[in-house]
């Protein structure tokens, strides 16, 4: 939550949903838009970070990515884990990119 707490109302939250992964926040100027190229970039560094050796076992499966600005999360007041409650957000579908190959 930390790093919520340090996001300004219009930066971009990320989650994956129906998982108890890490949240991301895209950091941006209030005029900056974020396209859904970026997005969709984001979201699929979130899937290879989230599974991370086992990604494979994954690979072509559907995921679904929760967008919303910072303005419309809040963390449940309590609650130790680091959930959340969020309005207005998007739901990008996601699949599972392939490996991402080290340039040796």
């Amino acid at each position: 939550l930390k790093i919520l707490r340090r996001a300004r109302a219009w930066d971009i939250w990320l989650h994956l949903r129906d998982y108890t992964s890490r949240h991301v926040v895209i950091f941006r100027n209030k005029t900056t838009r974020v396209t859904a190229a970026k997005i969709r970039e984001v979201g699929e560094w979130m899937l290879r970070e989230h599974f991370g050796a086992k990604a494979d076992q994954h690979k072509g499966e559907k995921f679904e990515l929760m967008v919303a600005e910072c303005r419309h999360v809040r963390p449940i007041k309590g609650d130790r884990v680091g959930r959340v409650t969020y309005t207005d957000a998007s739901t990008y579908v996601l699949r599972m990119p392939p490996k991402v190959r080290s340039a040796d």
